[in-house]
């Protein structure tokens, strides 16, 4: 039971990407409290556990979607999820980790934007780019 827990939060590729696009990075080859400490580290944010357990819930969730719903698990649903559940939660983050929150919010909202408009072509992006300076 143990290593399926393990496998569903943090070895299946699903999961990974949830990590990844946290800039979360798990050392698998160490026990989980020594991993997660150093994943702390690695962030160097003050709200890594509250970002840790809404990360975790919503990987659940898709779990759960997939398992009793027979719905396929969706980076974009979680993401989406993931990000209501953060903003909902950071009113109750102290004042110090309200601003930080606020920080990375919107720069990881920046770098998705930047990375979708690049996907159109390098011209756009720089008409966007610069209009807004």
């Amino acid at each position: 039971m143990l290593k399926r827990v393990f496998h569903l939060f943090f070895s299946c590729s699903f999961s990974q990407a949830c990590w990844r696009f946290l800039g979360i990075h798990w050392n698998l080859a160490s026990d989980f409290l020594k991993t997660t400490m150093q994943a702390k580290h690695q962030l160097r944010n003050p709200f890594f556990m509250e970002m840790f357990i809404i990360a975790s819930q919503h990987i659940w969730k898709q779990r759960n979607k997939f398992i009793l719903d027979k719905g396929r698990p969706s980076f974009i649903s979680w993401k989406s999820s993931f990000y209501e559940e953060a903003n909902l939660q950071a009113f109750r983050l102290c004042e110090e980790k309200w601003h930080a929150f606020c920080l990375w919010s919107v720069a990881s909202r920046a770098l998705l934007l930047v990375v979708w408009l690049s996907s159109f072509s390098p011209c756009f992006v720089c008409i966007v780019f610069f209009s807004t300076l």
